[in-house]
């Protein structure tokens, strides 16, 4: 649930704050990129109350969302974060 932050903030920034374009984002921004790595951080760290693991959900996040893989963003964003979560878990 908390990902949809994420994902919802860099469409929207993207959107109306994106100006930053380069070719390897395939057309997003990367102001709609660190929306989504800002939103993701702060609702992980409010939900988990641990810096290294919100970091580890918010650069994961933040990289799925910029890849061009169209809608498939939506499904695959939750399952890749959830796994670098639970792998962060046994790490930390």
């Amino acid at each position: 649930m908390r990902l949809a932050f994420g994902d919802g903030f860099a469409s929207l920034a993207g959107k109306f704050f994106g100006k930053l374009r380069p070719a390897f984002l395939y057309g997003k921004s990367v102001e709609g990129s660190l929306a989504c790595f800002t939103a993701t951080l702060i609702s992980a760290y409010a939900v988990c109350g641990n810096m290294r693991i919100a970091f580890t959900a918010a650069f994961t996040a933040m990289v799925v969302e910029a890849l061009p893989i169209g809608d498939y963003d939506n499904l695959l964003l939750p399952v890749t974060v959830g796994m670098a979560v639970q792998v962060a878990f046994l790490v930390w």
